[in-house]
């Protein structure tokens, strides 16, 4: 089951990706907008950070996909979506900030339950087993 959800969050975070890719000059112009009405986020390496959130969900993604790093994948895929999720709902845009709440609650299943992570090409299980 593990392994099942594992799988398909990999491919929801795929196509999350390549959507705001296709769609990037939408997805900038809301960070734009969203960056003028933040008080908190307004510094300029968080702007550009935000621009490559799309292709980060993609790496991800497909890391999930491929099980490869699975735990720190996860640990990196929380600390994205509460910045994002924080973000959004300090700009104001709770729509979209609830896919990434959606996300968050993933990743953190994902990541506590990370002992059932048997089906995977994670380095660490494989140094795990060459030791």
């Amino acid at each position: 089951m593990y392994t099942i959800i594992r799988v398909l969050f990999g491919v929801l975070l795929v196509f999350h990706g390549i959507y705001n890719v296709i769609k990037y000059t939408a997805f900038l112009e809301l960070m734009e907008k969203s960056f003028r009405v933040s008080n908190v986020f307004g510094l300029g390496f968080v702007e550009a950070f935000v621009s490559l959130i799309p292709f980060i969900q993609f790496g991800f993604g497909l890391f999930l996909i491929l099980g490869f790093f699975t735990r720190n994948v996860l640990i990196f895929a929380v600390l994205l979506h509460a910045f994002f999720m924080i973000f959004l709902l300090e700009t104001g845009v709770e729509n979209i900030a609830l896919i990434q709440l959606m996300f968050l609650i993933i990743s953190v299943g994902l990541l506590f339950k990370n002992h059932y992570n048997l089906n995977s090409m994670d380095y660490t299980r494989d140094m795990f087993m060459t030791l």
